[in-house]
């Protein structure tokens, strides 16, 4: 889970420049996470479709 980027590093020891760059990092790392959350939930769930093994039911 990503924090706060306020909470983490306080703006008086940023540019604007550095700040805007840094969280511009932040999101596009916040992003690329999400995605990989997706991926890894549907081979978790592939894999339990695997052979011998009964699907999931809900």
């Amino acid at each position: 889970m990503l924090l706060n980027l306020e909470d983490i590093i306080p703006e008086r020891f940023l540019t604007n420049q550095q700040s805007a760059d840094l969280k511009e990092v932040f999101q596009g790392c916040g992003k690329v996470l999400g995605e990989l959350d997706e991926m890894l939930v549907e081979y978790l769930d592939l894999d339990s479709h695997g052979p011998g093994k009964k699907p999931k039911r809900f």
